[in-house]
């Protein structure tokens, strides 16, 4: 089925009737930024690349704000994040001195975006605030990018309710323009957190979040949405989140056809060695030991490269269990214990994230 995008025949619309300079270098960027968002980043440079052509060396602020802009969100989806940095800041700036009103908020809900995830947590609360003060009610494209900011911070901190209530906000927003990427990015992002939480109890032995069923319906629904919209902007995340749920859930054969097609199409957006410690743990417990063990090696190597805790903890716990039903138990234990000590880790961060979030206003008042 090909899914025709609203927001991108809205931009169309009125790019054939726009003759504002200006303007007309918002509706593009505007069309770059989305195609970046799809995951389409070609496309998304083409555009800019075409209208920095068309308009030559002699660019009005406007326009170069909204080009900057553009650039940044593409850069960040080409994962080149100092690019991107360089570019928002630079298009904030200019924004702010020429008082090109769009750009502000807008600017700084993906500056807020990116620290979020690079772990910069009191600069994702900065920006974030920056962009709700700034922006305008009928914003849609700022309003949700700081909605899903704010959404995805209190769902990291372990704050469910305010999660989705900010979640509802995106929504609304996505929906009056079409924008079928944040629409998409939604209906997944909501399930992240508490999947994420259903693998550590899983893996420390603990109970399953009370809400598990409810998400798992959620993650269904997102991979129901990404396919019969071709899929926008989920290139594989969907997957093995799914694939973990079937290990939680004891369904180790499925996990591991849906894990081994996610690590031939390239794990974007998690970590590898946790991927590849669930998997060997899959192996372990249907008893294919040779199987269990050639990916418990993949993911002893590749655990350097993790630096999160939830990662961390995790991951060191499938990988002990899987040493224990290999029978190298004092691996296990050295293990175990370093799952412990970053699951503590992880819990002290949420802690810290709870208290930082009484700074995000209300979403009642948003």
């Amino acid at each position: 089925m090909t899914y025709q995008s609203r927001l991108l025949q809205s931009l169309d619309q009125q790019l054939q009737q726009c003759t504002d300079r200006t303007e007309r270098s918002r509706l593009i960027s505007r069309r770059a930024i989305h195609f970046a968002r799809l995951n389409k980043v070609d496309s998304a440079k083409a555009e800019i690349a075409a209208l920095r052509a068309e308009l030559g060396p002699a660019l009005d602020a406007g326009s170069g704000a909204w080009i900057l802009l553009a650039e940044g969100i593409t850069s960040y989806f080409d994962l080149d994040i100092e690019n991107a940095f360089d570019r928002l800041r630079r298009a904030l700036g200019i924004g702010k001195s020429a008082n090109i009103k769009g750009a502000i908020p807008l600017s700084n809900a993906w500056l807020s975006h990116i620290h979020f995830h690079k772990g910069e947590y009191e600069k994702t609360i900065n920006f974030l605030q920056e962009s709700i003060k700034s922006s305008e009610a009928d914003d849609h494209s700022s309003r949700c990018r700081s909605a899903i900011v704010a959404s995805n911070f209190h769902g990291f901190a372990n704050q469910p309710k305010l999660a989705r209530d900010w979640s509802s906000k995106a929504r609304l927003h996505a929906t009056a323009e079409g924008d079928e990427a944040s629409i998409a990015a939604l209906i997944f992002n909501i399930t992240i957190d508490g999947v994420n939480e259903a693998r550590i109890a899983d893996a420390f032995g603990l109970p399953r979040p009370s809400d598990y069923q409810k998400l798992a319906m959620e993650l269904d629904s997102s991979l129901n949405y990404d396919g019969l919209a071709s899929g926008v902007g989920l290139p594989v995340s969907p997957k093995i989140l799914k694939a973990h749920t079937h290990v939680v859930e004891k369904y180790f054969d499925k996990a591991i056809t849906l894990f081994e097609s996610a690590l031939v199409e390239g794990v974007f957006g998690f970590n590898r060695a946790s991927v590849e410690a669930d998997l060997s743990y899959a192996y372990a417990k249907l008893g294919k030991f040779n199987s269990a063990c050639e990916a418990l090696k993949r993911a002893i190597e590749s655990i350097s490269s993790t630096h999160d805790p939830d990662d961390l903890s995790f991951t060191h716990a499938r990988i002990a269990a899987t040493q224990t039903a290999l029978g190298n138990i004092e691996a296990a234990e050295r293990s175990s214990i370093e799952a412990e000590k970053f699951l503590k880790e992880y819990r002290e961060l949420q802690a810290k994230l709870k208290t930082l979030s009484t700074e995000i206003p209300s979403p009642d008042l948003f």
